[in-house]
């Protein structure tokens, strides 16, 4: 039941639409809260979304790019935020990402009437990639010292709890499982020994998702009929390489590229595969610490699908005692016995999947932890 006079800030400075664990937090907050408002950059577009009745989403952005419109989007992003936390009551405030708890620095001392601070990590800054004289490693510092001044902070992964030892906030782990509604289970699927067997990747594509290796295993295997769907956001370098690749592996007719596509329409498409190719390098801390914060892992689960994954350490840690989930070092022999013990024993497979999303891993049971009410 939701208390009376309960209302919820939430602040990402970027788009809601691009993070499906933000939009699951809503989702499950809509049921808590009287009213939640909503900053953040812009709309995505082409995104449906339908958010609950009760959310009201404010945006910051201007259409210019550049150096100063940037400041000037920063600057418009804490005009909006200081005008809600001066009119609304808020019991709750919920801020996203590193980005945002930084800027927040040169207005923090107006949260400090709020009875809950929350601070949610998607991915923490990585400083092998930032330069030391930049607007993202002032907001890095800054995030740094906030940190010490939030109630609660929360991130997708135990292994990235070593980031925010500063702080003496509540530290809570919340894995990006996805939500389960009415209605969304599927019944088990089914492969026959005649059928294609479709493999699909879904996310940001690049080097680090052994995306060359499965397509030069596939161009030398020819008892398997497979075809290979990738959709997501891809540079245009490695758009370009990647094309050429399959016209010299002459796979133009079992690989299927797609650009990205809003949340709501990407289940519909991954339902329509057999195989999650959810393959992560450990390159970088965000990949090696993903074995709870890859949501698509997880959302490969939820539609039935046996999972490939990356054969080292931290993923097996997570996933190699479960049994729709199979591990690859990315050489030919390791993808041909994935692939036989997947087609061997697919239905099985994919209802234990089903079976762990209803009462394993869905986004609900992680949420239950916090006591917001």
């Amino acid at each position: 039941m939701v208390s009376p006079n309960k209302k919820a800030l939430v602040l990402i400075y970027n788009s809601l639409e691009l993070f499906p664990p933000t939009l699951n937090a809503l989702e499950f907050l809509s049921s808590k809260f009287i009213d939640i408002d909503t900053i953040s950059t812009k709309p995505l577009s082409k995104s449906s979304w339908q958010y609950p009745n009760n959310v009201t989403n404010y945006y910051s952005h201007f259409k210019n790019s550049g150096f100063i419109s940037n400041l000037k989007n920063y600057l418009n992003f804490l005009r909006i935020t200081t005008k809600l936390l001066k009119s609304e009551k808020y019991d709750l405030v919920l801020i996203y990402d590193g980005i945002t708890l930084g800027l927040l620095f040169l207005i923090f001392n107006r949260l400090r009437k709020i009875n809950r601070v929350w601070y949610h990590n998607h991915d923490v800054f990585d400083i092998k990639h930032i330069k030391a004289f930049s607007i993202t490693n002032l907001l890095r510092i800054a995030e740094q010292i906030i940190i010490k001044k939030v109630d609660i902070i929360s991130f997708p992964a135990q292994e990235r709890e070593a980031y925010f030892l500063k702080s003496k906030a509540n530290k809570i782990v919340l894995p990006n499982y996805p939500y389960l509604r009415i209605g969304d289970v599927e019944n088990c699927k089914k492969l026959n020994t005649s059928d294609e067997i479709k493999i699909i990747y879904q996310g940001r594509i690049s080097v680090n998702h052994g995306i060359e290796e499965l397509l030069e295993f596939l161009s030398k295997i020819s008892q398997l009929n497979i075809s290979v769907t990738i959709i997501g956001f891809i540079k245009p370098d490695y758009l370009r390489n990647l094309k050429q690749l399959i016209l010299k592996l002459k796979l133009s007719d079992k690989v299927t590229l797609k650009k990205s596509v809003p949340y709501e329409k990407l289940k519909k498409i991954t339902q329509e595969h057999h195989i999650g190719w959810a393959v992560i390098k450990p390159s970088n801390i965000a990949y090696a610490t993903a074995g709870t914060a890859s949501n698509k892992i997880y959302e490969y689960m939820s539609c039935g699908m046996p999972v490939i994954y990356f054969d080292c350490n931290h993923y097996n840690k997570y996933l190699q005692e479960l049994s729709w989930s199979f591990s690859t070092d990315l050489t030919h022999e390791s993808l041909n016995q994935c692939l036989d013990e997947i087609s061997n024993n697919y239905e099985f497979f994919s209802k234990i999947a089903i079976s762990d999303f209803e009462q394993k891993f869905n986004f609900q049971k992680e949420y239950d932890k916090i006591k917001l009410i």
